[in-house]
């Protein structure tokens, strides 16, 4: 299944998010900074940006796949 909708992050912005979009293609660049969780279909990082990924909100929530 291809990506639903797509949304950037970018230009020296800062983040602090939980992102729920199973279906979307997200894009960091520009040296934007993300800090929390991002449930996506894909995700890009390019041009200096930064990353953070909270592992927390992951623990004990069961892995669940819809296609």
């Amino acid at each position: 299944m291809a990506p639903v909708g797509h949304f950037t992050f970018v230009n020296n912005t800062e983040t602090r998010a939980l992102v729920y979009a199973p279906l979307a293609a997200v894009e960091f660049k520009n040296n934007a900074t993300f800090c929390g969780a991002a449930f996506v279909k894909t995700a890009t990082v390019k041009q200096n940006a930064k990353v953070y990924l909270d592992k927390t909100v992951w623990a004990g929530v069961p892995e669940v796949w819809c296609e």
